[in-house]
This record gives C-alpha cells, sequence and structure tokens, in this order.
C-alpha cells in the first residue's frame, strides 16, 4: 500500500516562521529602545550641527594655506617670469603649458598675468576675468552654483629688487579646493553646496563659509549612551533570545544543512568527473528539491558551458597576441616566440636572421599629415613587408613604426634578398594617394647568426638596432651588422642625444653649476668654475653622461660655444660677484680654433671686473701644440688667465711647461693620492710643486674631500684649492660654499 505523500514546506515558510518569532521576541526590546534613542538623539544633534560649521571653517582656512603656499612657489617659477618679461608668446603659453604644469592642482580652473600697471599681457579666455587689475584684492564670483575665487598674486621683479614685475590671478574653485583639500568626518561631503541666492561678487577678503555654503552633518549616535543601554537591556532579554536561537538552530540542522551537506558530496561527485546513480533522497524543503533534480541537467549544461570556453580562450589569445591596427603579431607574441625559439635553437645548427624596419621621419609624418594618415601608412607598410616575407614567416610589431621579423634557415643572401624587395615595394607603392607628398623611405638594420656563429643569438635584437642606426646615419636603405658597429651602443640613447642637441641649438635646457676656487688662506674666494649640467624634466644629466655623446657626435665646439653663451649671461645678470671670476673648461677643438677669439668676446667685456679662467686639458694642446699656443698667446695678451687642466693624468707635462703659455696649473687628481702612497711619491710630488710655484705659476689642486687632503695640499704649497672639502657645486656662485675657518 503506497504512503501518503508527505507535506513539503518551502525555504520561505521556513524563514517567515523564523521572522516571525524573531518580530515578537525583539518588538518589547525595540520599542524601548526606540524612545532612550530619541532622547539621545536630539541632546546630540545640536553638537554635531556645531562641530559640522568648526570643520567647514577649518577647511577653508586649509584651503587659504595652500593657496598662500601656491603663491609662494608660483612668485619663484622660471616660466611665470619669462612671460612677464617677454609676453610675445604668452598666449601660445597659456593655452599649452600653463595648467598643465604640476604647479597647478586641479580646483585652480584658470590663471591670467597682468602687467605692472594691472593691464592682462592678452584677452581672456574666460569672461570672469578683468582685463585691468585697479585693485589686487581677492573677490568672489558666483554663479551657475559654483563659486569662484579670483586670488591674485603680487610677483616681484627679481632682477630689481622692491619693484613689481606683474600679477597673475587665479581662478579658485572654492568648493572643488574644499572637497580636495580637506577630508571631512563631521559634514556630509555630498551635501556641500552653494548657497543659493548670493550676490554676484563678494568682498572674497573676508569669507564666512556658513553664509557661503549649505550642508549637513553627519548623523552621528551618541555611542556610549546607546552601548550602555544596548548591555542592558541585552541582560533583560538573553534568556528570552537562547531559547529562540535553539529552536532556530534545531530547525535549521534538521531542514537545511543535512540536505545541503548531502547535496555538496554530491557536487564533488560530479566534479569528479563521475555520474552518481544513487542521488540524495527526497527533501522536506520543496527549493532544495528542487535543486537537486536540476543538478543532473546542470551538469550536462556545465559540459557545454566548458566547450564555449575553450573557444573563447583561443579567440581571447588571438587577440591578446596580434596589433589590431596592421594585423601583425604584437610585442607580447614576439617576446613568446623569440624566448620559445632561442630554448629550441640554442643546441642547433640553422642559420637565423633578425630583421628590424623602421619608418624614416614618421613621427613628422604624423604630426604633419594626422594620425589617420599615419595609421593607413602603417597598415601598407606591414602589408607590404609582409608580402616581402617568405611564407611561414611571422612580422611584429614592437611599437610605434618599428616592425620586426626573425626569419629561420636564412642566409645574408637570402635575407638581403626580402629586404631588396621590401624597399623596391615600398618605392613602388603610390604613397600620395594618401595625401602625402614627401618620398616614403625605410631603413632595415639585419644581425644573423649563421650555423657557426650560434652563441650571438641572444644578441641579435640589439644588432639589428645598431645596423638600423647605421643604416639610418649613413642614408643606405639596408644594413647589416658588423662588429665594429658595437662601439655605437653607449651612444644610441636618442633622449641623450636631444638633450644635447637642444642645449647647443637653444640652450634653456643647459645649466651651469659653479664650484669655488678658494685662496690656500682661506680668506677668499679667488674664482668659480663652471660646470655643465643639462635638465630634462626633472632629471639632470650630469657630464660623465653628456660628454660621451659630444665626443661621439664631434659635437665639442658646439657644445662650448653654449656653455660660453651660458656663463656669459650669468655674468650679465651678476649671478657671478664681481672682484672674483669664473673658469670655463675648452676642448682641443675650441683651442684650436682660429675663431677663438670672437667666441670670447663676450667674456672678455667682464675682464677688467672679474678674473676670467680658460681651462684646457694638457692632451689637447701636446695634440696640436702650434696652433693651440699660437691662440693661447692672443688669449693671455686680451687679458684671460690660462691653466692647464689635469696637469700629471698622462703625456711627460714638465717638458712641456716651457713652452705651453699657461698661468696656472691643475694638479690631477692622481697626484693628489701619491701624497698617500708613500715616503717616495709624497717627496716626487712635493719637488713637481715647488719647482712650478718656482717657475712662476700659480699651482691650483683639486679634489680635496678631507681634512688630511688639504693638510697634505696645503704642506706642498698649493696656492689655490678646490673641492667637496671647501665647496660644493651649486647653481648659485657660493651657495654651496662651506664656512671653515680661515687658516
Amino acid at each position: 500500500m503506497a504512503s501518503p505523500p508527505r507535506n513539503r514546506f518551502s525555504l520561505h515558510q521556513f524563514l517567515s516562521l523564523f521572522l516571525a518569532a524573531s518580530v515578537i521576541l525583539f518588538i518589547a526590546l525595540e520599542s524601548h529602545l526606540f524612545y532612550r534613542l530619541q532622547e539621545i538623539q536630539r541632546g546630540t544633534e545640536e553638537r554635531h550641527l556645531k562641530l559640522a560649521r568648526d570643520e567647514l571653517s577649518h577647511a577653508l582656512h586649509t584651503v587659504e594655506n595652500t593657496l598662500e603656499e601656491l603663491s609662494s612657489r608660483l612668485q619663484e617659477w622660471d616660466e611665470l617670469h619669462q612671460q612677464l618679461d617677454q609676453p610675445a608668446y604668452y598666449p601660445y603659453w597659456r593655452e599649452n603649458r600653463i595648467l598643465n604644469s604640476t604647479f597647478f592642482p586641479r580646483f585652480i580652473t584658470s590663471m591670467e598675468l597682468y602687467d605692472p600697471s594691472g593691464k592682462i599681457l592678452s584677452p581672456p579666455l574666460v569672461p570672469l576675468f578683468p582685463t585691468q587689475l585697479n585693485d589686487p584684492r581677492r573677490l568672489a564670483v558666483t554663479g551657475e552654483g559654483r563659486l569662484q575665487l579670483l586670488y591674485p598674486i603680487t610677483v616681484p621683479d627679481r632682477s630689481r629688487p622692491g619693484r613689481t614685475a606683474g600679477y597673475a590671478l587665479l581662478a579658485v574653485d572654492l568648493l572643488e579646493a574644499i572637497r580636495s583639500r580637506y577630508i571631512f568626518t563631521h559634514l556630509k561631503a555630498d551635501s556641500l553646496r552653494v548657497r543659493e541666492g548670493l550676490p554676484a561678487t563678494l568682498d572674497g577678503e573676508s569669507l564666512d563659509p556658513q553664509e557661503l555654503f549649505q550642508f549637513s552633518p553627519i548623523d552621528l549616535g551618541d555611542r556610549e549612551a546607546v552601548t550602555s543601554l544596548a548591555l542592558r537591556n541585552t541582560l533583560y532579554h538573553s534568556l528570552l533570545i537562547a531559547g529562540g536561537l535553539l529552536l532556530v538552530y534545531l530547525l535549521v540542522i534538521r531542514f537545511i544543512s543535512s540536505p545541503l551537506r548531502s547535496l555538496v558530496r554530491y557536487l564533488e561527485t560530479l566534479r569528479r568527473g563521475a555520474m552518481e546513480e544513487n542521488p540524495p533522497s527526497e527533501f522536506r524543503v520543496s527549493e532544495l528539491e528542487t535543486l537537486r533534480k536540476a543538478l543532473v541537467e546542470y551538469h550536462h549544461q556545465l559540459r557545454a558551458a566548458h566547450a564555449e570556453l575553450d573557444h573563447q580562450n583561443s579567440r581571447l589569445w588571438q587577440l591578446a597576441h596580434h596589433d589590431p591596427l596592421t594585423g601583425a603579431c604584437n610585442r607580447l607574441a614576439f617576446e613568446e616566440d623569440w624566448n620559445s625559439l632561442i630554448g629550441l635553437l640554442d643546441h642547433q645548427r640553422i642559420g637565423i636572421a633578425y630583421m628590424l624596419v623602421d619608418c624614416d621621419h614618421f613621427k613628422a609624418i604624423n604630426d604633419t599629415y594626422g594620425h589617420q594618415t599615419g595609421d593607413a601608412l602603417l597598415r601598407i607598410v606591414a602589408q607590404l613587408l609582409q608580402r616581402s616575407l617568405r611564407s611561414g614567416d611571422k612580422l611584429y610589431r614592437l611599437g610605434g613604426d618599428e616592425f620586426a621579423a626573425v626569419i629561420i634557415n636564412s642566409t645574408a643572401d637570402s635575407v638581403m634578398a626580402i629586404a631588396e624587395r621590401f624597399q623596391e615595394r615600398i618605392s613602388r607603392y603610390p604613397f600620395g594617394q594618401l595625401g602625402i607628398d614627401e618620398p616614403v623611405t625605410i631603413s632595415i638594420g639585419i644581425a644573423i647568426a649563421d650555423e657557426v656563429d650560434h652563441h650571438r643569438l641572444r644578441s641579435l635584437p640589439r644588432d639589428a638596432d645598431l645596423a638600423m642606426y647605421h643604416a639610418k646615419r649613413s642614408r643606405k636603405a639596408v644594413e647589416i651588422f658588423r662588429p665594429e658597429m658595437g662601439q655605437d651602443a653607449a651612444i644610441l640613447s636618442s633622449r641623450l642625444v636631444n638633450a644635447v642637441l637642444r642645449a647647443i641649438n637653444h640652450g634653456d635646457n643647459l645649466e651651469m653649476h659653479y664650484q669655488a676656487v678658494v685662496s690656500a688662506d682661506g680668506n677668499h674666494t679667488c674664482f668659480y668654475e663652471a660646470l655643465a649640467r643639462l635638465r630634462d624634466g626633472r632629471e639632470l644629466i650630469m657630464p660623465c653622461d653628456i660628454f660621451p655623446v659630444v665626443t661621439r657626435h664631434r659635437l665639442d665646439a658646439a657644445f662650448d660655444h653654449a656653455v660660453i653663451r651660458a656663463v656669459s649671461r650669468d655674468l650679465i645678470e651678476e649671478r657671478i660677484p664681481a672682484g672674483s671670476g669664473v673658469s670655463i673648461n675648452l676642448s682641443a677643438a675650441s683651442v684650436i680654433e682660429p675663431s677663438i677669439e670672437e667666441r670670447l668676446v663676450s667674456l672678455r667685456a667682464f675682464a677688467g671686473s672679474h678674473r676670467i679662467v680658460i681651462e684646457v686639458t694638457e692632451g689637447s694642446l701636446i695634440s696640436h701644440l702650434e696652433q693651440a699656443n699660437r691662440n693661447l698667446d692672443n688669449l693671455r695678451r686680451r687679458g684671460f688667465t690660462i691653466a692647464l687642466d689635469d696637469f700629471g693624468s698622462g703625456y711627460s707635462s714638465i717638458r712641456y711647461l716651457a713652452s705651453m703659455p699657461v698661468d696656472l696649473i691643475k694638479f690631477d687628481i692622481t697626484l693628489l693620492q701619491a701624497l698617500r702612497e708613500s715616503e717616495r711619491s709624497r717627496r716626487i710630488v712635493e719637488h713637481v710643486a715647488l719647482m712650478i710655484r718656482e717657475a712662476g705659476f700659480e699651482l691650483l689642486a683639486e679634489g680635496i674631500e678631507d681634512e688630511e687632503t688639504l693638510q697634505l695640499v696645503t704642506n706642498i704649497g698649493a696656492t689655490l684649492l678646490q673641492g667637496y672639502l671647501l665647496a660644493r657645486p651649486g647653481p648659485m656662485p657660493g651657495s654651496e660654499l662651506n664656512h671653515r675657518p680661515k687658516r
């Protein structure tokens, strides 16, 4: 006889019973707590409102402090002084530089500059700026739900103390400034609004935040009172609650927990890939029973979903490894393929070539004709290059206009055939259809590792880069790497080359630092040695990185001329004190230049008030002794002091002293180190120093970094001293001079 069907209860019904019991248990407690909390809330609302008002006032004060700090920094900003001194480029500077600078926080919406008379330098971009600033006072302007503070800044004239160079007027979004500069704990930040009905303009010197803004305080309860109240009520009702929870626990164990454990065991079986023949028995909760019946169907759907995921993963891999613009493989695909290839070919003797392709002057084409034309050019180059490769060879776009191909089982002739085929297709293609008037040319660098030279496999990308560099420099279409090209690796940094060329052509990134040369008795600074630095953003490029580029590109004389112009400017601006002097290092190319006197005319004008020292190395004199002596003799007659730098670093210096037209000898640091090595070395250096002084030369000891060295060079009779112990190089002459007792 069949048993009657069991009555099943839904999970919702169980939860409803639990909720009803909970409501009954807690209704009395909640009623009592409600009335008590109302009393506490009324007592704390006023306190919270006062805290919110005080916090808003403090936030406005914080913004004022921030504006004062910004004002101080703007008064020292070189670019701002340049615009006030030469306002011809001010409109361009205002639109392209002013708010992109790191000087300005986000709440500064605009800025205008005014000359000393208060006249604006260019018509304002924003209507709220006046064209004439008669009274540089702060003014608050309302409109469109915003409150903007016009904040004037007086810019002092740095070349004429006590006078004004002009004014800067900032537009400050006060609401944005308060929100970005202050984290509220008592005031709801999203409730802060500009109060409606304010006048169009307000006096910005005395702003009352309570009159300007409307806000709401954060609703906070009195936690101590609420906690105390909750503890007392918990004691009253704990027994009642404990009984109810015990009942709920037993019900959950019987009707929910046990069935769920059965389902978990069933799912574990499915996870292992088997189909359960004896699923759990029927559950009293209808939702759990429905879930049990759905698991078998879910298992089949899961298999279908796995198949679909495999398909999607394959598609995502394709997207992740190909360049969407050209269709070529991207850098990620190249790195994966290249690493795999190295692992496969490390122990095999197969010829492999790495071809690097670069579109000449692509940036100029892209800037001139637009990004759309530049993208079309890259697509065409990629198509022509892919067609030039062998079937099965992959093309990679490494970035920008740079492409690469790895050609396996190849020789120099076969790779050159591919490169020439590509160059021919480039030369025949009608790029005029894209609107490009200039001829499009391609530079190709090739590096090959043949069967007997497979250890070079890992260096092929670097070698191909060097070959392409030579192709561009020699204006050849294709270059194959040769070992002698490796010496140019150190100068391929375009950033350094561009920085040097910018210093030579414009000089705006050339910063002169000065290190003091003091008398042996310590009484005064005799002159300062000029030391070149290049500014690249926030980074300062030092001589160790500058001069390898200068020398390699044969820019010695041109760079010397840039330094001379910079030092002349500092002399004109009186940065180098009168009564002292300055020394400049000249290269051999400048020393033997017939027009060297003309180059130094700007410095000669200061020979009466300053000591102008020209430093040359002994190597430059000895290499071109006759021409160098003639030029330096002429400079001495014009009032310049000639110093022989790095004396003792090479060559037979003493032998040439009699014929060299020099006045001052700078001991190389190697001679100073010899003072410490042995008694014999010390005596040799002492006698050399004595001979130099007796011959009438001044003796300068550089590289003094500690007290011991200072004592040693003093003992040998050095008349001039230089080194970090005495003064560090700095942008302002004398700013880094160490205060040492006079000797």
